[in-house]
């Protein structure tokens, strides 16, 4: 089973990560704004980036592929618990 495959999805894997990167980019990287793109119809990444903090934006369109721009702050940033 890999981390991608159906079995996987929902177990909270893809937040876990992403709070660790988020969190290793403004505790040792220095960073003081993160940013990340979805499709609008990806509603399970979307409330990732809710839960974390993330605020959409605006849509972005590359070619014919439309997105939502989410960005977080240390100051809105929400480490999982």
């Amino acid at each position: 089973m890999g981390l991608f495959d159906e079995p996987s999805r929902g177990q909270g894997f893809g937040t876990e990560a992403l709070a660790l990167l988020v969190g290793w980019l403004f505790g040792k990287a220095g960073a003081t704004r993160v940013q990340a793109a979805t499709p609008p119809e990806n509603a399970a990444m979307r409330r990732v980036l809710d839960k974390l903090g993330f605020a959409a934006e605006r849509a972005l369109k590359d070619g014919r592929t439309d997105f939502v721009l989410y960005a977080v702050t240390p100051g809105r940033w929400q480490p999982l618990r």
